[in-house]
């Protein structure tokens, strides 16, 4: 890659240093990039061309077809074509969204991601080295994803946004503005393709993009994006504190798997006994995630002072309260 101009440095210098402080060793890796072939995706792409040239990592690229948009044939001979400047590795895969969003009864964007992680995973399986999955999210992505997670009613860990590493899950832009990668793309003359979608306002993201961050902005006289994503660093922070004092309790009142001694929670703090509920669930269900709701009545059960009751709970769990001791069920279908 030729020198870069100064102003392109100073970005990709300010997204390795942050990328790459709480990064694992890169060299012992094979960083998978998701790449769409949009604007921020193939400047993601670039940029990790460039710091490969520092320290030397295996890449290639993977790139889904969403099945949702006749031109997406043309997205991926441009994430092709350019990959191929640089002699990397192009993985393409194509799905059925639409219908994987109609059969689990969510919606596209939710459905998009789940087949994109799912396309990732496959990938990761097929080489030797553990994987880094390096996604394109950048200071943006991050404010609409904490407007989002308030609009759903969201606790704290929703307000932390999303984590520049999230398990196999890198995204070394986070602290990036969208201009920055504009700018970039234009003093790089790099390729890209305009998704149309991300154009319309049937979607909630788009218009909490379009209309509602700019008008507070402008109410506001400064950059409310870069305000959310400060407070979504700054309570990360906290609910990772959180977290380890949640499992600490969880494993002090643990009687057996799946069996808790509710007394002890009785005499915590409500967020500390929110968090352990959520984390009893998840492990009972492989993983899932406890709705605001459903954590709320346990919380009543565990603090009413009764000795016994039951909560219904989602895929076919129940919690127990009997003589003081809190069990996580699952109901058996009938043979």
């Amino acid at each position: 890659m030729r020198t870069l101009p100064s102003a392109v440095y100073r970005v990709f210098q300010s997204a390795a240093r942050d990328a790459l402080a709480g990064t694992p060793d890169l060299t012992r890796y094979h960083v998978l990039a998701g790449v769409s072939g949009g604007l921020d995706s193939m400047v993601l792409l670039t940029f990790l061309v460039w710091l490969r040239q520092q320290r030397p990592f295996p890449l290639s690229i993977a790139h889904l077809d969403h099945g949702l948009r006749p031109e997406a044939a043309h997205d991926a001979d441009l994430v092709s074509a350019y990959a191929a400047r640089f002699g990397l590795d192009v993985h393409l895969q194509k799905d059925n969204v639409a219908a994987r969003a109609a059969a689990e009864k969510e919606g596209l964007e939710a459905a998009g991601r789940t087949a994109r992680y799912a396309f990732f995973a496959e990938l990761a399986a097929a080489f030797d080295l553990p994987v880094l999955v390096a996604l394109a999210h950048h200071r943006h992505d991050q404010a609409e994803t904490v407007l989002l997670n308030i609009t759903r009613g969201s606790g704290l860990s929703g307000l932390t946004g999303m984590a520049p590493l999230d398990g196999n899950r890198w995204r070394p832009f986070l602290s990036i503005s969208r201009n920055d990668l504009e700018m970039v793309a234009d003093q790089l003359q790099i390729p890209f393709a305009e998704d149309k979608t991300n154009l319309s306002d049937a979607f909630l993201r788009n218009r909490l993009r379009h209309r509602l961050l700019p008008l507070w902005s402008e109410l506001a006289e400064r950059d409310m994006a870069d305000k959310l994503c400060g407070l979504a660093k700054r309570l990360r922070d906290e609910d990772d504190a959180l977290g380890q004092l949640a499992a600490e309790l969880k494993n002090k009142v643990s009687i057996r798997p799946g069996e808790y001694a509710v007394m002890a929670l009785q005499e915590s703090p409500k967020a500390l006994i929110r968090r352990v509920l959520e984390l009893c669930y998840r492990e009972h269900t492989g993983g899932r995630m406890l709705q605001a709701a459903h954590t709320d009545l346990l919380l009543l059960l565990i603090r009413q002072g009764g000795q016994s009751g039951t909560v219904s709970l989602p895929q076919g769990a129940k919690a127990v309260l009997s003589h003081g001791i809190l069990r996580f069920v699952t109901d058996r279908p009938h043979e």
